[in-house]
């Protein structure tokens, strides 16, 4: 039976911590367009030391209306920038696609669960293309 040790020598912490808030404005009926910024930082063994991340971007949805829930899909484009302890910065373009639930609390409130798979392109002292597949993102939306 194989087995995991913690703290063999070949194990690797990291923690990452992000803060993405977004303003979307409906333009027609179920139609929104948004903006989104986003700041994070990342730490620890697997990181190498710690990372701040910065980006913002453009993007539209579709939110279909459902009696209980309202599904969504979505797209977002925009750069985005890592900016390590220590070393040059890294540019990127990232190209993320949006689906999930709204689940509505009232009228103007709703549990966000959803899935955003972003594929990120190197401008800048970065090669090749970055897939990040965020598991299990809730989030909590409010509707003006």
């Amino acid at each position: 039976m194989d087995t995991v040790d913690p703290d063999g020598p070949g194990s690797v912490t990291g923690i990452r911590l992000d803060l993405s808030p977004s303003f979307s404005y409906f333009v027609a009926d179920g139609f929104a367009v948004s903006i989104r910024g986003s700041v994070g930082g990342r730490f620890g063994d697997l990181y190498s030391g710690w990372d701040t991340t910065v980006g913002v971007a453009l993007g539209v949805a579709y939110v279909f209306r459902l009696r209980v829930v309202l599904p969504y899909l979505g797209m977002s484009f925009g750069p985005s920038f890592i900016v390590p302890a220590g070393g040059d910065s890294i540019s990127l373009l990232a190209l993320s696609f949006g689906a999930g639930l709204l689940i509505p609390l009232s009228y103007h409130v709703a549990i966000d669960v959803g899935m955003q798979p972003t594929l990120a392109f190197g401008v800048n002292n970065f090669d090749g293309v970055r897939l990040t597949m965020p598991m299990g993102a809730l989030g909590v939306r409010a509707l003006f």
